[in-house]
This record gives structure tokens, C-alpha cells and sequence, in this order.
């Protein structure tokens, strides 16, 4: 009888060892903020520096504030305007940036998806000490019985400090209020037109990955949410 329960509880330890992945963005590049306030400037750089395009902090800033103001960020309604206002010609092309945003940390599978992708992901985090635009890029996760994404832990390139920070799974929703998706869309220079307004007003709002229809009208290019299961999903009113 002793040994048949020394063997369960043995065939238990094992049994209950989770297997620990890891996942990084290859070729992730970053640069240390240039002012005191402009983390949330350095996290956006960061994104287009590892796609392959060097945008300043200072042009970011000017786009927010009109100026290089040491400003912080401009809220999510401003934060957006700023991505999805944003086209830039390098290599003979042009890109567009489209971008949407939650006021929650990220769903788990979502941002395993985006890491694979070598696509680091924006995110606003505050705790006891620091209210911060920080650029995740790596981190170590396992997956449960039926496939789901656990993180152990996320790895965030801190441009104050210029270094990465780890945020451990049980501080992920506790510090983390914030997540922007964004895109870089190539367009062919023959097919691109500069967008113009056509209507005053749009009914629906363009998230990343999709749109909802509004309740009411709404000012072309403002801000607006859809519902999701993760909290609301911030993104553009158009037509």
C-alpha cells in the first residue's frame, strides 16, 4: 500500500510540471527616450524602428503638440489620432499606420501571436511608483490542457532606463492599463492617394481586425470603442 501511494504522489509531481516556453521579436530595436517625458514618443519609435523605419521623437511629438513640447501623452483619443494620422515615405514607398487600443493589459494568445510575428506591442503601465509607455518584446509562457496562453512572465523595454524590465504574470493585470495594436501598411506609390475627408460624421469605428456599427454619428476620425471580452477596443469613426 505504501509504495502504490508513493508511486501516485511521484506520478503526480511529474504529471503537474508545467513546460515553460520562451519568445522574443527578433531584430527588436529601441532607443532611450530624449526627454523626461517622452516615453510614450520612444515606445512608438521603437515600433517603427524595428520594422525598418526611423521616424524621430521629436516628429511624433510635434504631430501630438504642434511643437516638441516635454509633454506626456496625449490620452488614448490622442495617442491614436497620432498612429493612424501617420504616413511615411522610406525605400521608394509609402506606409500607412493603422492602430487601435484597449484600457486593459493583453490577451494572452493575442500577444504570444504578435511576438512570433516580431511585432512588439505598446503598452501603458503603471504601479507604485511610475505612470509609463513601455515596449514589450519577449517573455516566457506554457500553455494549459486545452491550448490557452499562460504567461510567466513578459519582458518590456523601459526607455527611461534604456533596458529591459520583467513584469511577472500575477503584476501583468494588476500594473498594465493600457494596449495598443499596431500596423504598418505598405502602399505602392502609384496606388497611394492622401486620404480626404468625405462626410462630417461616420457610423462605424474601425478597430484592428475588424468594426462595429455606432449607436449615433460621430466626427469623422474621433475617437470610439467596440465592446470586446477584454474591455473596450479603441479605434477611428469612419464611414
Amino acid at each position: 500500500m505504501k509504495l502504490r501511494v508513493i508511486v501516485f504522489l511521484i506520478f503526480t509531481f511529474f504529471i503537474g510540471i508545467v513546460h515553460a516556453d520562451t519568445v522574443r521579436v527578433d531584430g527588436f530595436k529601441a532607443r532611450p527616450q530624449v526627454k523626461s517625458n517622452w516615453c510614450w514618443a520612444a515606445s512608438i519609435q521603437s515600433i517603427f524602428l524595428t520594422s525598418g523605419l526611423d521616424i524621430s521623437q521629436h516628429r511624433l511629438v510635434t504631430a501630438a503638440y504642434g511643437s516638441a513640447v516635454n509633454n506626456t501623452a496625449p490620452g488614448f483619443k490622442g495617442t491614436l489620432k497620432i498612429l493612424n494620422g501617420l504616413s511615411v515615405s522610406a525605400d521608394g514607398s509609402t506606409w500607412e499606420v493603422r492602430a487601435s487600443a484597449g484600457n486593459s493589459f493583453p490577451n494572452a494568445n493575442w500577444l504570444l501571436e504578435k511576438l512570433q510575428n516580431d511585432e512588439p506591442v505598446m503598452i501603458w503601465y503603471k504601479d507604485q511608483t511610475s505612470n509609463h509607455s513601455i515596449i514589450v518584446n519577449g517573455g516566457r509562457y506554457y500553455r494549459d490542457n486545452i491550448g490557452n496562453v499562460n504567461w510567466q512572465q513578459i519582458s518590456a523595454y523601459d526607455p527611461w532606463v534604456n533596458r529591459n524590465m520583467t513584469i511577472d504574470a500575477s503584476n501583468i493585470p494588476r500594473y498594465v492599463y493600457g494596449t495598443f495594436d499596431v500596423e504598418l501598411r505598405k502602399v505602392s506609390p502609384r496606388s497611394f492617394v492622401p486620404r480626404q475627408p468625405q462626410a462630417q460624421f461616420g457610423g462605424v469605428c474601425y478597430v484592428q481586425g475588424g468594426a462595429c456599427p455606432l449607436r449615433q454619428a460621430l466626427p469623422l476620425q474621433s475617437q470610439c470603442y467596440c465592446p470586446s471580452q477584454i474591455g473596450p477596443i479603441y479605434g477611428i469613426v469612419g464611414n
